[in-house]
């Protein structure tokens, strides 16, 4: 059995039990202790289990980062994400911007262009705060509960305010991207927000670099077809692209 069939259907068998341990793997599928290690290391490093010191558990990410411990990771290539992403705004657009690192560098972008009487929602105070310099943008804040860590407008409040609204273009920002499970934020209210959104929206933009791909986190947001398509940096690899181009999701990639 080639080692990526084998370390799907362990997963598969994790998800099925939540727990298991290496020598019940190791009879199940008839490799040796080390090969079965390497597997779930590798699962591990994917993001979809916890490896213990005798087996493995399934374990969604529950550690969310803040803004301001995100805004420094992957800079480089979230700047890039931004420009290409830039390339699909326009004047005289109504668009929606979720919060997120990678979205606050596309509303950089919005602040030092050129672009006229562009109408934006947001439900993030950072985005709101931006935007706010820049002339000739009619601003539109969703009210709600704010969230600490992102400082994004969340609950009843906020959902009932989007949908008063048809939305031309958004633009979300997302902590996970899986094959199964779609888009995912650490955050299940902000997913439940973003989902309104979606909704609302004709076209869905996701803003993701390479490291947010096969990763899964509590808060659903929504499947890989409900989205126009993912703009994402020039590390991803040829093969998870082919694998979730396959699933119907659209890649845009952005260069330096």
């Amino acid at each position: 059995m080639l080692a990526e069939i084998r370390r799907q259907k362990i997963l598969e068998y994790i998800r099925k039990k939540n727990a298991v341990t290496t020598s019940e793997l190791c009879e199940i599928f008839k490799v040796s202790r080390m090969t079965i290690r390497r597997d779930l290391k590798h699962l591990e490093e994917k993001g979809y289990i916890k490896a213990t010191y005798n087996g493995a558990i399934l374990e969604l990410p529950n550690v969310e980062l803040s803004f301001a411990e995100k805004y420094s990771s992957q800079q480089k290539e979230k700047r890039a994400i931004a420009r290409k992403a830039f390339e699909f705004l326009f004047d005289n657009n109504f668009v929606a911007i979720s919060g997120g690192t990678t979205n606050f560098a596309l509303v950089e972008e919005i602040v030092n262009s050129d672009l006229k009487n562009l109408k934006v929602l947001t439900n993030s105070l950072n985005v709101a705060m931006k935007l706010i310099e820049k002339q000739d943008i009619e601003l539109i804040i969703v009210g709600g509960k704010v969230r600490e860590k992102s400082y994004e407008c969340i609950g009843h409040q906020a959902i009932e305010f989007i949908e008063k609204y048809n939305i031309s273009k958004f633009f979300m920002g997302i902590d996970g991207v899986s094959d199964r499970f779609g888009f995912s934020m650490a955050s299940c209210e902000e997913a439940i927000v973003a989902r309104a959104l979606v909704s609302r929206s004709i076209e869905t933009y996701v803003l993701a670099d390479h490291t947010k791909f096969d990763k899964v986190f509590p808060g659903y947001v929504c499947d890989l077809r409900d989205v126009k398509a993912v703009v994402t940096d020039f590390k991803i690899s040829s093969k998870l692209m082919e694998k979730y181009e396959k699933l119907g999701l659209e890649f845009i990639i952005a260069k330096t």
